[in-house]
């Protein structure tokens, strides 16, 4: 399965089951959306440490503050976490 239906599924899980606003969930897919973009990872594999490494320098060029930077892996490391509780292959928190 693709990344791409995996955040879709989480998109779902975090709206429903964990209750987030649809504000906060709407920032999470926003934020994962720009993982995938600037990475170009297409599957849960991909999620790597070079590949997050990869996401904050691409943020820090574009002048990205800190704290943004610090939501973005907030975002990605929630993702993970659903990823590691569905028993999805992917990298441990």
């Amino acid at each position: 399965m693709e990344l791409s239906q995996h955040i879709s599924s989480f998109e779902k899980y975090i709206a429903n089951q964990e209750g987030l606003s649809p504000s906060t969930v709407k920032s999470y897919m926003f934020f994962l959306s720009r993982f995938t973009s600037l990475t170009k990872v297409s599957t849960t594999e991909g999620i790597t440490l070079a590949a997050i490494e990869k996401l904050k320098n691409a943020l820090l060029e574009k002048g990205v503050g800190k704290r943004t930077i610090n939501t973005h892996l907030a975002s990605l490391r929630t993702l993970i976490r659903y990823l590691n509780k569905n028993d999805i292959k992917t990298i441990p928190v």
